[in-house]
């Protein structure tokens, strides 16, 4: 099952694909691996247990405090069950508002692993539940 990894805060652009199955390797339109559907910014990205894709982020941002933004897949039970991760961008030279800082992760997609990283959301109660406190 392929994963629809998605990413807040920012766009990005796939920069190669790599171990991509067959019905996705036939349809690469360069020599990187890419699909006609990977050219252009993204902010969502469907990636196959396996497959490896690389992107390139960039982090540029008017904030003079550090953010927090999150990676995760978009297939509720997968990312409930730790398929996400928070990271923090923060400006290398001091406290000034980041302008071209760029950053480059590489996404990855097995079958179902989950980043140590992460952390598994929690069930929120519904609206207007009360919560029972713990003495």
């Amino acid at each position: 099952m392929p994963h629809p990894m998605h990413h807040h805060g920012f766009r990005f652009g796939v920069l190669e694909r790599g171990n991509s199955p067959g019905q996705v390797a036939g349809t690469a339109v360069d020599e990187r691996g890419r699909t006609a559907t990977d050219l252009g910014w993204k902010d969502t990205l469907l990636i196959w247990p396996g497959e490896t894709v690389r992107i390139a982020i960039e982090v540029s941002h008017d904030f003079e405090a550090e953010q927090l933004y999150l990676f995760h897949c978009h297939i509720l039970e997968h990312e409930d069950a730790g398929m996400m991760i928070n990271y923090k961008v923060v400006d290398p030279h001091g406290p000034e508002p980041l302008r071209r800082m760029r950053l480059r992760r590489l996404a990855r997609a097995p079958a179902i692993a989950h980043p140590t990283s992460a952390r598994p959301s929690r069930p929120r109660p519904p609206s207007g539940a009360r919560r029972s406190r713990r003495r």
